[in-house]
């Protein structure tokens, strides 16, 4: 199961876990270049725990 537009929330994600979801799909929102890459750096920190 796939979640789009999942929040990037620990506690939320971990619950997509518990209900068996093996893919979240994050929203990227559209923002200036520099915003962007610091929004997905913090998705990436984010992402790295739940590898």
């Amino acid at each position: 199961m796939t979640v789009y537009a999942a929040p990037d929330d620990p506690e939320q994600i971990e619950g997509y876990g518990r209900l068996g979801v093996e893919r979240l799909l994050f929203y990227v929102p559209t923002m200036p270049e520099r915003e962007t890459l610091e929004y997905l750096d913090g998705l990436a920190e984010v992402a790295a725990r739940y590898r």
